[in-house]
């Protein structure tokens, strides 16, 4: 009986110890697992640094992005800077030689990614580059993961990785809500952004090291300028006090002056940001109208059976050609446009401004089904670059006040344009920076053609206002 008792405890207490080892020996791991420091010469250790390497950190020591947006329409028009490098060490701070390294970057919300470089670093200063495909970079953009693996250091350096070396990993981390509307609780509260990276390795003999974690922070500043206000300000530095009118345009036409469609938008568009301007182009229009014996409308304002829709007219369709006139030339001159030719446009529909110019007269009139056939047209014309109608195919470019007018129907008819944050953006990168006004128009890889005018930045400023 003492015996079986004997025997019996000796069983109890080697599973005793067994199972103590076992335990001691997956919870441990467990708290490896978790970043937690543990002894070296046990397991592998390393630890890990990061920081921005570009830029440089303010004089507080914070890393800041500042986002220009436009306050009108909320589009975010740069990030200053667009870019930062982070740069992530990971140092083996064990005696074990390492064979194996996995690098896993959490990008914050808004940013992506290119470019990675990883360089291995000696303890005597030397440094020597680790290129593909002697590491690999997987990227997941649902949960924003970079992951970067060196499945075989000593394969890609000629030896494994000891004590007191270090690998650098850098890559471009690029803000990617640019020409995107930014998000209402950004206005309110601009987030702190942090880029984590978590670093593990494997001792040449397959032991796995700790988790080591390092943080960098980018804080966020939000600057709003108003591009409308500069609009209006290039308005104002095209009018002729002298005159009454707005030139066509400061470097391609100074010296012209179009009743319509210049100025009947242009005094338009100045209603409500200058409306003693407005006031003096309003009456002058009226004044050269009754002089020149010009078709006018109810308010005596001349009309080209086209544009004055914006203002509230009704046109009739189908349109007739358009012919220009010169009222007055000496050492200015003086011009509009009529739609009174003999003949009938019979492809009128083909082009977007008279379709828009048309959705706005059924409006006018209480047709709002037919005015939203019109507009549809017009809309369908999008093709995610700009409106390509018939006259866009024949130029070979696309006319930037078009997407005003666009804009400003679908506002008029209450009809949501599924592009308009990407519409209102294209018309901003078509701002000139120096004087405000709309470039008049773009090639189909996005750079500017004309100039800067009148008609354009009038159209602009009526659908953004």
């Amino acid at each position: 009986m003492k015996r079986k008792f004997w025997a019996l405890l000796l069983a109890v207490g080697f599973i005793g110890s067994f199972l103590g080892t076992y335990l001691h020996a997956y919870f441990s791991d467990v708290e490896r697992s978790r970043g937690n420091i543990f002894q070296a010469g046990v397991w592998p250790v390393i630890e890990a640094t990061k920081a921005f390497k570009v830029p440089k950190p303010n004089e507080k020591g914070e890393y800041v992005v500042e986002l220009i947006v436009e306050n009108n329409t909320g589009v975010i028009l740069a990030a200053v800077p667009p870019t930062f490098m982070p740069q992530v060490n990971v140092t083996n701070i064990s005696e074990f030689n390492i064979s194996r390294l996995e690098i896993l970057d959490y990008l914050p919300r808004d940013w992506t990614w290119k470019n990675v470089t990883l360089l291995f670093l000696y303890t005597d200063g030397r440094v020597r580059p680790i290129v593909p495909p002697r590491y690999q970079v997987n990227y997941n953009p649902g949960t924003r993961l970079l992951n970067v693996t060196i499945a075989n250091i000593t394969s890609a350096i000629g030896k494994p990785m000891e004590q007191g070396e270090t690998i650098s990993l850098t890559f471009l981390m690029c803000y990617n809500l640019t020409w995107t509307r930014l998000p209402e609780e950004y206005r309110i509260q601009p987030p702190n952004y942090v880029n984590t990276a978590r670093a593990t390795a494997w001792s040449t003999e397959g032991i796995k090291s700790n988790v080591a974690e390092a943080k960098a922070q980018i804080k966020t500043e939000i600057k709003l300028v108003d591009r409308l206000k500069e609009a209006v300000e290039f308005l104002k530095g095209v009018y002729n006090s002298t005159i009454g009118l707005c030139a066509e345009s400061p470097t391609a036409a100074p010296n012209t002056y179009w009743l319509v469609s210049d100025n009947l938008w242009g005094y338009k568009s100045l209603e409500k940001h200058e409306p003693e301007i407005s006031k003096a182009i309003k009456l002058k229009l009226i004044e050269l109208a009754k002089a020149y014996n010009l078709p006018v409308d109810s308010q005596g304002l001349p009309i080209s059976y086209k544009h004055e829709a914006v203002i509230g007219d009704t046109v009739p369709t189908p349109f007739n050609i358009t012919v220009q006139y010169t009222l007055y030339s000496d050492n200015y001159a003086l011009k509009t446009e009529i739609a009174n030719g003999t003949a009938i446009m019979e492809d009128w529909q083909e082009y977007a401004d008279l379709l828009l110019f048309a959705a706005l007269s059924k409006h006018w009139e209480g047709k709002d089904n037919e005015a939203a056939a019109l507009f549809n047209k017009a809309k369908n014309m999008w093709d995610g670059v700009g409106i390509n109608d018939k006259a866009a195919k024949a130029d070979g470019h696309y006319a930037t006040y078009k997407l005003g007018l666009l804009l400003y129907t679908s506002k008029v008819l209450g009809i949501k344009l599924d592009f308009e944050t990407q519409l209102i953006a294209t018309i901003w990168k078509l701002q000139d920076e120096t004087t405000g006004g709309i470039i008049t128009g773009y090639k189909p890889d996005g750079t500017p053609f004309g100039n800067t005018n009148t008609e354009t930045t009038s159209i602009t400023i009526i659908a953004l206002t």
